[in-house]
């Protein structure tokens, strides 16, 4: 999987827009052309390994999935 960054830099546009790729369904490159283009999930950067990072007051941060 890829980050957010990685993908702009394959599509030539920014972060912020393939991020807005997954809701819309379309994307707008740097020099204006508007694609057809959804993006896949987003792999998320943690520090564990599992993706859980505990935080100083004993809770947890778990990447990809929701409260």
């Amino acid at each position: 999987m890829k980050t957010n960054k990685e993908l702009a830099k394959d599509v030539n546009t920014t972060e912020r827009q393939v991020s807005k790729s997954r809701k819309r369904g379309f994307i707008t490159t740097v020099d204006g052309v508007v694609k057809k283009y959804k993006a896949p999930p987003a792999a998320h950067i943690s520090k564990a390994k599992n993706g859980i990072v505990k935080n100083k007051n004993g809770s947890k941060k778990i990447w990809g999935k929701s409260k």
